[in-house]
């Protein structure tokens, strides 16, 4: 079978230089990672944020980020030791805790 070069891709590259690289974020879509902070002066809290490895300055949406919260709050309701703070954060009453969800949170969440 002979595949033919798609005769629309030197024009948007000459339009769009870093095309190879936004073809390969839209390929791959982003990460979803558990970011860390302090919350109060007790309180450790973690928010869901959306990372692209290929355009690491690109600000775009995915579902991914969508679906990482709802998987966290059905994991997080039976969690006696944390709170719900907004849509995409979470309170927990020790940094242990808090770093437990995080491990929990990278081998368990489907991404």
């Amino acid at each position: 079978m002979n595949v033919s070069p798609d005769p629309w891709r030197h024009i948007l590259e000459s339009l769009e230089p870093n095309l190879i690289d936004l073809d390969r974020a839209m390929m791959n879509g982003p990460r979803i990672k558990p970011k860390l902070y302090k919350f109060g002066k007790h309180t450790w809290a973690i928010c869901l944020e959306e990372f692209w490895p290929d355009l690491p300055q690109w600000q775009g949406g995915s579902n991914r980020l969508d679906d990482s919260v709802e998987w966290c709050e059905k994991t997080l309701e039976t969690w006696k030791n944390c709170r719900r703070e907004s849509w995409d954060t979470w309170s927990f009453d020790s940094k242990k805790n808090a770093e437990k969800f995080i491990t929990y949170y990278n081998i368990a969440c489907p991404q």
